[in-house]
């Protein structure tokens, strides 16, 4: 059979309308006062590509069109050539199909596991001045759009300063982290009742969970939970992760930016797994206990925490919601404590399970 086909000579835009012949083994074109032969091993045959024209690529920079498929399958099949497994493949449903269920596999486990261990390994190998730096940024944000100065008087500062000290250990943290640990005071009404900690190991202490708590036994409590979290370097893992998928997310978008402008961002909201809230949960239960307390005390301030959340959701709705009517044939199933939050229990949420792991520990 003889094929139709346009041949170009890759020098200029002119058309020339040609025959393929169905040699074996050879790729012969022939047109009006124009031939060409050249064996099949030297020229490249395009992948079919939906309804767009089938390529024969010549060394020289020609090429040849086919825009009949159909023909064209039949002369690769009269001159020898043998498509590739793989373009046979992509031509196939069940194989498309397959490979986005593997696709789809790969990035779950990349992300669930892979991802952890990667940002695990190298947080480990982080350099000390790249991390300073990088929380030195996230501090200086905070400071100018989220926190405030402490109301806190000096002295009172102080006084939970070597409380946490105490603590920490004699080294302030170095018994406990492999850097010394710095405890700043901090206020911020649009947080509330908060702590966190940086990736440097500094944590941040507000001034509205200190008037939250009854006592600074409390306050300890809190701070040795978020003690654990610098002492397994959770929170430099969370903020590696998310760097990791915004470095992902910008090499798709083409703006790095994002990557420095979500580090706030990534330190503050910073949603911890469960079996990591359990981690630093055990670490801050075995630290109170080494020093005679309880690790009641760190159950009894995630009730606090919760009911100040609960509080805080009904003035918001009574402010901003109507309260729904309620009839015996429209019984509303009351939230789960979950649904209410404050920007602590967001970051920490206060499950039962974890209150109950406490008490148990104690």
């Amino acid at each position: 059979m003889s094929l139709q086909a346009d041949y170009y000579d890759g020098k200029s835009a002119r058309r020339i309308p040609v025959v393929l012949a169905p040699l074996a083994d050879t790729v012969v074109l022939s047109g009006e006062g124009f031939e060409r032969s050249v064996p099949l091993s030297q020229v490249r045959i395009s992948e079919r590509l939906g309804s767009a024209p089938r390529l024969i690529s010549f060394a020289d920079g020609a090429h040849a069109e086919v825009r009949d498929h159909a023909g064209f399958e039949l002369w690769l099949a009269a001159v020898g050539h043998r498509e590739r497994p793989v373009d046979l493949l992509q031509r196939s449903w069940i194989a498309a199909g397959l490979s986005m269920l593997l696709v789809a596999i790969a990035v779950f486990v990349g992300y669930l596991w892979g991802l952890p261990l990667m940002a695990e390994k190298i947080s480990a190998h982080m350099p000390d001045i790249v991390v300073q730096r990088m929380s030195d940024h996230v501090l200086d944000l905070l400071d100018g759009h989220v926190f405030k100065d402490s109301e806190l008087p000096a002295d009172r500062q102080q006084k939970i300063s070597e409380a946490f000290a105490a603590l920490a250990g004699e080294q302030y943290g170095e018994q406990y982290v492999d850097r010394p640990v710095e405890l700043l005071f901090r206020a911020s009404p649009r947080l509330g009742a908060n702590a966190l900690a940086l990736p440097d190991g500094r944590i941040v202490l507000l001034d509205e969970l200190v008037n939250l708590a009854d006592n600074d036994e409390q306050i300890l409590a809190v701070l040795g939970h978020e003690l654990g979290h610098v002492r397994y370097r959770h929170n430099l893992h969370a903020l590696v992760q998310g760097a990791a998928i915004s470095a992902v997310l910008a090499w798709w978008i083409g703006d790095f930016s994002s990557v420095i402008a979500a580090a706030p961002a990534a330190v503050m909201q910073a949603r911890y797994s469960q079996a990591l809230e359990s981690e630093a949960d055990a670490f801050a239960a075995s630290l109170l206990k080494s020093h005679g307390l309880s690790p009641e005390l760190l159950a009894q301030m995630l009730e606090k925490l919760q009911a100040s959340a609960n509080e805080r959701k009904v003035e918001h709705a009574e402010v901003s919601v109507p309260a729904p009517k309620v009839d015996d044939k429209d019984q509303r199933q009351k939230p789960d404590d979950n649904d209410y939050w404050t920007p602590y229990l967001s970051t920490h949420p206060a499950t039962q399970e974890r209150i109950r792991a406490l008490r148990e520990a104690g």
